[in-house]
């Protein structure tokens, strides 16, 4: 199951909990989402795509589609969390669906900023049917200025670290993080 978020949003919410780049969050969304069209496309019927904001507006019907691509039958109360899977951002604590945890990038993000991250994710935004006003070709980042906005992110990422963790907290954290499973923001 491969759900897809408006990359408006899902870039705000990660420059919101943790100063990240909008615009590499944008590139990152537009590769990852050709790298999973790629994946649906070679394994026809064994993949499903939902979008983020149909599972909010309409949790019931979605998990319902969901469950039935996957076989599996519908337990009441499926739209219900146990415990908070959130612990940053708007959702924090809530074990409910927030309906409304869409579209927050119309009344956030600045309107240049809209646009340029609109012409980066172009293609996947036609493709899965949200609103795109730019024309042609999707944009795409030069190699260095990717390279200098994940240095940029990177930085970030260790202010709230440090911020979250302490320094010496922060600095286990990522080494940890990196020993075990090679990633590098």
């Amino acid at each position: 199951v491969h759900i897809v978020r408006d990359p408006r949003d899902q870039v705000q919410s990660a420059f919101k909990a943790w100063g990240k780049d909008r615009v590499r969050g944008a590139a990152r969304w537009a590769d990852g989402v050709a790298a999973a069209e790629q994946a649906v496309a070679a394994r026809p019927g064994q993949a499903l795509v939902v979008r983020y904001e149909d599972l909010v507006t309409r949790p019931d019907a979605t998990l319902r589609s969901i469950c039935g691509f996957l076989g599996l039958d519908v337990e009441p109360g499926l739209g219900r969390l146990a415990r908070p899977s959130e612990n940053l951002g708007d959702t924090t604590g809530s074990t409910e669906v927030v309906a409304d945890n869409v579209e927050k990038w119309r009344r956030t993000m600045p309107s240049r900023l809209q646009r340029q991250v609109a012409a980066i994710c172009a293609e996947g935004l036609r493709t899965y049917g949200y609103p795109c006003d730019h024309n042609g070709p999707a944009v795409r980042l030069s190699r260095a200025e990717r390279r200098l906005r994940q240095v940029v992110d990177g930085v970030s990422l260790v202010r709230f670290d440090i911020d979250a963790r302490g320094v010496l907290g922060a600095l286990r954290f990522r080494w940890r993080l990196y020993r075990e499973t090679g990633y590098r923001e």
